[in-house]
């Protein structure tokens, strides 16, 4: 005898009926035993509302493994939706950073333009003022034959050399 026909004699405590499909009082005597079995376990056969009891526990055990199929996608979903929303406003702090650094660099520099303006035209206002202190000088000198030539140097606020007269 095959071994797994063996193991199931053996699961059925060695209850078996053979059979040929020639005889027909051995069909009646398998039918018999079937009987005494259901009896002696107290359990009747097989019935429709057995049948219909199993179709829906396995109806709902389908509908329940869709609907945690289900739930397990959303979840999915929102976790990659929440990824790809940190993954924005990680972006968009970068942005923040990096626009903020622009800025400071562009008013740091703003603020050395406007430092360099303003030496200019204070240079530039020293210029004017040491030229008109030159013109007066030069105006207010007025010698007869002998006029004696002075070399004059005007110094501006800021203690340099801007510009320089014979007078």
């Amino acid at each position: 005898m095959d071994d797994a026909l063996l193991e199931l004699i053996n699961t059925c405590d060695g209850r078996y009926c053979r059979i040929t499909s020639a005889a027909a009082d051995e069909l009646h005597a398998l039918l018999e035993m079937v009987d005494f079995m259901l009896a002696e376990n107290g359990v009747t056969g097989y019935t429709d509302t057995m049948l219909t009891e199993a179709q829906e526990r396995n109806t709902e055990d389908s509908a329940m493994k869709m609907l945690k199929q289900k739930v397990r996608e959303v979840e999915e979903k929102e976790q990659a939706f929440k990824q790809l929303i940190q993954q924005q406003e990680q972006r968009r702090a970068k942005e923040m950073e990096e626009l903020k650094a622009k800025h400071a660099e562009q008013r740091k520099k703003e603020t050395a333009e406007k430092k360099q303006h303003e030496t200019k035209r204070e240079s530039l206002e020293e210029a004017v003022t040491s030229h008109r202190a030159m013109l007066q000088l030069q105006m207010s000198a007025t010698d007869d034959v002998h006029t004696e030539k002075m070399s004059v140097m005007l110094l501006g606020l800021s203690g340099s050399g801007k510009s320089s007269a014979l007078i």
